[in-house]
């Protein structure tokens, strides 16, 4: 005897926090929390991914954009003086 509808949509209310996104926001946020700072390890996880490679297969372009922003938040690349 199968599991009925809504106990698989329960279920997988509790294994996909973002079962009800759509497929932009979802890359909305993951897109947010890792420029939040939050490891691709755990939005991995939060998205169901297989692997960690496939996340960052679909985020790594971040890396380079977000790294010249803080840097640049940070006054380097900007012609300011950083001091500590």
């Amino acid at each position: 005897m199968g599991r009925s509808a809504s106990s698989a949509a329960r279920q997988n209310r509790y294994t996909d926090p973002l079962h009800t996104v759509s497929a932009e926001r979802r890359h909305g946020a993951a897109t947010r929390w890792l420029r939040d700072g939050v490891s691709i390890e755990v939005v991995s996880k939060l998205l169901g991914h297989s692997s960690v490679t496939t996340t960052s297969s679909t985020y790594g372009h971040l890396t380079v954009e977000d790294a010249r922003a803080a840097l640049e938040r940070a006054g380097w690349l900007t012609g300011r003086e950083v001091t500590w």
